[in-house]
C-alpha cells in the first residue's frame, strides 16, 4: 500500500493542453524526467492514484505531460490544478546529504518557533532570488519565510514539522 509519507511532491498539473489528453505541468526538480519515474500519482478523493508517462516534452518552463489513459481534454481536465507525486525511492533524492533537506518536501509541515506554532508550509516562492516558504498563519494570514539553513533548528518528518529559530521582527513584516 502506498502511502502519503512513501511520496514526494514533484510538481502540478496545470490545464489541459489540446484536445487529445495532453497536459501541462510543472516539475519542481530541474531535470527530472517524469519518463523515467515508475509512475507518478495525484490525490483522487484522498487516494494516492498512480498513472503513468507515456512522454514529456519541454513547453516554456514548463512540461507537455501524455498519461497512460487519459486520451481527451475531459480526462485530462480532470487532472488540472493537482499536485504530482512521486515515490522516493525512485527519485534520485538523499535526505541525508550534505545539505540535509529540499524545500519542496517540506510543503504541508508545520513551521515552529520554540513552542509557538507559526503555521503551515502551503507553498514555495521560486520568484526571487532567494526562495521563500510561504506559511499560513492560524489566523489565515500568510507570511512569507526566507529558506535558509541558518534558520531550520530541526525537521521532525514523522510529525511533519519544521523547528526554526527567526531574525526578530521577521513575522511583524
Amino acid at each position: 500500500m502506498i502511502t502519503r509519507d512513501s511520496l514526494i511532491e514533484i510538481g502540478q498539473f496545470a490545464k489541459p493542453h489540446g484536445i487529445n489528453g495532453e497536459l501541462t505541468a510543472t516539475i519542481d526538480y530541474e531535470g527530472l524526467d517524469t519518463t523515467e519515474l515508475r509512475c507518478i500519482f495525484c490525490d483522487i478523493e484522498g487516494i494516492p492514484v498512480p498513472f503513468f508517462v507515456e512522454s514529456e516534452r519541454p513547453k516554456g518552463s514548463s512540461v507537455l505531460l501524455t498519461v497512460e489513459g487519459i486520451s481527451n481534454e475531459r480526462q485530462a481536465a480532470m487532472l488540472s490544478l493537482k499536485p504530482i507525486f512521486a515515490l522516493r525511492e525512485d527519485l534520485d533524492i538523499d535526505d541525508n546529504e550534505a545539505d540535509g533537506w529540499y524545500a519542496e518536501s517540506l510543503k504541508g509541515y508545520t513551521v515552529k518557533e520554540g513552542d509557538k506554532t507559526v503555521g503551515k508550509i502551503t507553498d514555495i516562492d521560486t520568484s526571487t532570488l532567494n526562495y521563500l516558504f510561504i506559511v499560513e498563519r492560524p489566523d489565515g494570514s500568510t507570511v512569507r519565510i526566507p529558506i535558509a539553513d541558518e534558520f531550520v533548528t530541526h525537521i521532525d518528518e514523522q510529525n511533519h514539522i519544521v523547528g526554526m529559530t527567526l531574525p526578530d521582527g521577521l513575522l511583524d513584516l
